[in-house]
């Protein structure tokens, strides 16, 4: 997918298009913005725990209620908290 630098302004853009569904960020890996209609945009992470095969995708809250920064900090630890399984 589409990888872009996911700031509160991108975010306000992207509630506003339609389009892909996901957008992911270019600086957290993982880390992305869920197009859930018009003006609706979640913020999600993907990870696999260390040891299992499974993809998971988490949703880390709404925007604007989650800022992107805040969102970008949970998606970078729980994708470490993965790592160590």
């Amino acid at each position: 997918g589409e990888r872009m630098r996911l700031t509160e302004r991108a975010c306000r853009d992207l509630a506003c298009t339609a389009g892909r569904p996901f957008r992911w960020d270019d600086g957290v890996r993982g880390f992305g913005a869920r197009l859930n209609g018009p003006g609706k945009l979640s913020f999600v992470v993907k990870y696999r725990v260390k040891g299992d095969p499974r993809q998971r995708l988490v949703t880390l809250g709404d925007f604007p209620s989650v800022s992107a920064e805040a969102a970008r900090w949970e998606a970078a630890a729980i994708r470490e908290a993965a790592k160590l399984g």
